[in-house]
């Protein structure tokens, strides 16, 4: 449901500190009377056909008229509408320097779009380390780069009127401090070993090297894997959040699903991931080995769990191999993404915790809620339930407990290698290679990313779902200094999402002019999907009726949220009342502490904030859900909520200044696909108030079944063309997009795409006139630059094995296929670049293409 500047300048406006004849006909001398009646016969016969091409053109269009099969797909046409001239504004000359900055304007639209308008992006991008970087990144870096800078420039607590902003003070000096300590230094390496070390006996223990594990019992073990994700997240097992009853969303409630794996399921049960699965062993046994010999704790060969032979680096080998297969049998029992897609399916809810530790033979789960909520045995649920989501995966679950075969003391030992895996790189631990001494992690990350992702960036946090991708700041900084001030920054996002958020609002001049005009585009571009909505001829009145409901009960949220920051953004009170959680940041003895001690306290008052202290509470439709410094967007279909966070609103999506070509294309193209996100396979299940609807023996939805037989056919269509046509590698063992795990970005990026293009055109004969056309991009129509801006927003150059994971992992098609295949199914565009309809790949005939909510 997400989408995913330069120099000082860049850094000013990343937190908004800069400046928001009459021709007279020849007489026809001595024409006979038969001439001119023959002449004006043909003239009305001429008049009459060209009507009837243009209402047919235009009932394809919309707000189109061009002939679509004229000349050939040069950009050079004026078009039809009367133009205006080439603007002299100094901001749309930096609207066409970023769009002339990624373009290769030698290819030919019409055969490959996104070559067109990424190409130069493509050729001159060096990753420098990075499995990843897009033009989104860029935006990214520009706002942490901007907050870190505000914070450097505040020398004394004192400075801050916020309380939230000396906490984030006090969290980014210790981390910046501790980003600059060399990681290869022993002495370093083996004080951050001992202080993950002091947590993990302090809960689990570790049979492996010799530390007693402290659960006597299986419920003494589902308790403490509450403790532990209460005050430090993670779930090797399973994964929990709080959000709106599906049922009631008045109330909040409390879910249990299948746990996130370090690896998509796919590396686990397909054969021919196996390459991968030994390189994950091996890291797990440089860790583990790391770890015993830091600790100078060696292996204790009882809890081997292959006893035989006791040299070390066998043992490691054979843990770690252990270990590997303990989560291969857990993603075996889980359920792919592909069957997560009915809500009906995932709503089996419980409102008695005693109840829930007797529904399974070997898993406690009411222990472990009450140790999450920091409860004890006593306590019953107050007003809210417990859903589970995956009962089947739990059934499991419980059978490989029940069998017997893995000890109370493996699975304490299991434990205690994930938490290892899942803090040890977020704490900044190097990690040498015992087959090359010379090669360390930090090396090694010169390039490759980090390889275990801290487990809150590997699924949904805190209230809600919305995952959040950490910035990689390397190749995007300049100095190694800046590398780590904006990491600091990005791990603030993540576990004090609305103190850097407050930051950012507080200090954008230009806060009130951009809500406004977010606004007012959002607003249009929900008219026109609703108008797209009239036009289909698959959907009945009633549920077309529903449809519209939803439209017109969609929460809204812009920019920031005005119950944590006020109407304006800059109520500090609010804020600090909010984020008071995080007090512990900034009490007497903050000097004294350590930078693990803060991290820590910054995921207890996360989960605290964002979760947990909120389940027993009435629910929140308007909850914002991120931090308003994120470059995202998204929809919640629990909660039919729409929330444009203001990060988004900058480029290569938004500038206040910019022609509205740019603004439609970029952050009207990302408004329309988050409305859309309504009306996608999962959307529709929920109705207009975001409560699962009309649920039926198999499924819930706002369409009865003839039309949702409509929306499944056209769902489908969209499925098989990402799964045959969309081929971004030519080698390896993934070659395309999953059609149906993405299905609902595809359908929400064309959908989206339609209703701004359309609210673009409408904005424009609401003006009476075209806008002016680019400075060095005079050429090009501002249609065909509404194009070219949303095909830059998804510049990105990707390595292989980082396009591989998105293929199998991620539910947003490869960024070629956002552009290529989504410009397919808009006819509109091939009318734009005056493409061959039939000839050109960019506009195929009109059975080739997939009308999405749209019936023309």
């Amino acid at each position: 449901r997400e989408r995913e500047k330069e120099g000082e300048a860049g850094r000013e406006e990343s937190l908004g500190i800069g400046p928001p004849s009459e021709t007279a006909m020849s007489k026809l001398l001595g024409a006979t009377t038969v001439l001119v009646l023959a002449a004006l016969g043909v003239a009305i016969a001429s008049l009459v056909f060209n009507i009837l091409v243009f209402n047919k053109i235009n009932s394809d269009s919309s707000d189109v008229s061009r002939d679509p099969s004229s000349s050939p797909a040069t950009p050079d046409d004026g078009g039809c509408p009367p133009l205006n001239g080439i603007s002299t504004d100094d901001n749309w000359k930096e609207a066409a320097d970023r769009i002339l900055a990624t373009a290769d304007l030698s290819v030919d639209p019409c055969e490959d779009f996104y070559q067109f308008t990424c190409g130069k992006y493509l050729q001159d991008t060096d990753l420098e380390g990075m499995s990843r970087k897009g033009t989104y990144d860029e935006a990214q870096y520009q706002i942490n780069l901007g907050i870190a800078d505000y914070l450097d420039s505040k020398k004394n607590l004192k400075d801050f009127k916020s309380e939230t902003e000396k906490y984030e003070k006090n969290f980014y000096t210790k981390c910046v401090a501790d980003g600059l300590e060399d990681a290869k230094d022993p002495d370093v390496r083996k004080r951050k070993w001992t202080d993950l070390s002091k947590d993990l006996n302090a809960y689990l223990g570790f049979p492996l090297i010799g530390v007693k594990g402290l659960p006597q019992n299986n419920e003494d073990l589902f308790s403490t894997m509450g403790k532990m994700e209460r005050e430090l997240t993670g779930g090797p097992f399973l994964t929990t959040f709080v959000t709106a009853d599906f049922r009631d969303n008045n109330t909040n409630a409390f879910y249990i699903n299948q746990p996130a794996l370090h690896f998509a399921r796919d590396y686990f049960v397909k054969p021919q991931f196996i390459d991968h699965l030994q390189a994950y062993a091996k890291d797990m046994r440089n860790m583990i080995l790391a770890y015993s010999e830091n600790m100078e704790q060696p292996i204790d060969i009882r809890f081997c769990p292959q006893r035989n032979g006791e040299d070390p680096a066998v043992v490691k080998n054979q843990v770690a191999e252990w270990a590997v297969n303990i989560e291969r049998s857990i993603a075996m029992s889980s359920w792919p993404e592909t069957e997560l897609r009915n809500y009906k399916q995932q709503y089996t809810p419980f409102d008695d915790l005693d109840v829930l530790d007797y529904r399974f033979q070997q898993l406690y789960l009411g222990s472990y809620v009450r140790g999450i909520l920091g409860q004890k045995k006593d306590y019953k649920l107050n007003g809210f339930k417990v859903v589970i989501s995956q009962p089947t995966y739990l059934s499991a679950l419980d059978g490989q407990f029940d069998a017997g075969h893995i000890s109370l003391e493996d699975y304490t030992n299991y434990l205690a290698i994930h938490f290892l895996m899942d803090n040890a790189s977020e704490y900044g631990i190097d990690i040498p290679s015992p087959d090359d001494k010379k090669e360390t992690r930090n090396s090694q990350r010169k390039n490759k990313e980090k390889k275990f992702d801290k487990y809150i960036t590997r699924r949904g946090f805190g209230a809600r779902r919305i995952s959040r991708r950490p910035l990689n700041s390397k190749g995007l900084a300049e100095t190694e200094n800046d590398e780590i001030r904006t990491g600091c920054v990005d791990a603030m996002l993540d576990y004090m999402p609305y103190g850097p958020g407050f930051t950012y609002v507080n200090n954008r001049i230009d806060r009130s002019d951009v809500r406004k005009d977010a606004r007012i585009m959002a607003e249009n571009i929900i008219n026109e999907f609703s108008a797209m909505l009239n036009s289909l001829d698959w959907i009945d009145q009633e549920s077309l009726a529903r449809a519209h409901l939803k439209s017109d009960g969609l929460v809204r949220n812009y920019l920031w949220p005005d119950t944590v920051f006020g109407e304006d953004g800059t109520d500090y009170k609010k804020a600090d009342n909010y984020n008071k959680a995080y007090s512990g940041l900034n009490d007497k003895d903050t000097s004294k502490m350590s930078y693990w001690e803060a991290l820590k306290l910054m995921k207890t008052a996360l989960m605290a904030t964002e979760q947990w202290n909120i389940v027993d509470q009435p629910g929140d439709r308007n909850n914002f859900l991120s931090s308003p410094a994120t470059v995202n967007a998204w929809y919640q279909p629990e909660r039919n909520s729409i929330t444009f966070p203001f990060g988004i609103l900058n480029p290569p999506y938004y500038n206040l200044n910019y022609p509205q070509a740019y603004n439609y294309a970029g952050q009207g193209g990302t408004a329309g696909h988050e409305l859309t996100h309504g009306y996608d396979d999962e959307g529709t299940q929920f109705d207009e108030n975001g409560m699962l609807a009309d649920c039926e023996f198999t499924h819930c939805s706002i369409l009865d079944d003839k039309s949702r037989s409509g929306f499944v056919d056209m769902a489908q269509c969209v499925v098989q063309q990402f799964n045959t046509q969309c081929c971004p590698l030519k080698k390896g063992n993934v070659r395309c997009a999953n059609g149906d795990t993405t299905q609902g970005e595809n359908i929400a990026d064309i959908g989206g795409q339609q209703a701004a293009y359309r609210a673009y055109n409408q904005f424009m004969a609401n003006l009476g006139t075209t806008e002016d056309r680019l400075p060095g991009l005079e050429k090009y129509t501002p249609q065909q630059i509404f194009w070219m801006t949303y095909g830059v927003s998804w510049c990105m150059k990707i390595t292989d094995e980082r396009l591989t994971r998105q293929l199998m992992t991620d539910p947003h098609a490869p960024s070629s296929c956002r552009v290529n295949q989504v410009m397919q199914d808009i006819p509109q565009f091939g009318m734009d670049f005056k493409c061959k309809r039939g000839v050109s790949p960019m506009y195929p005939v009109e059975e080739d293409r997939c009308k999405v909510w749209v019936g023309f």
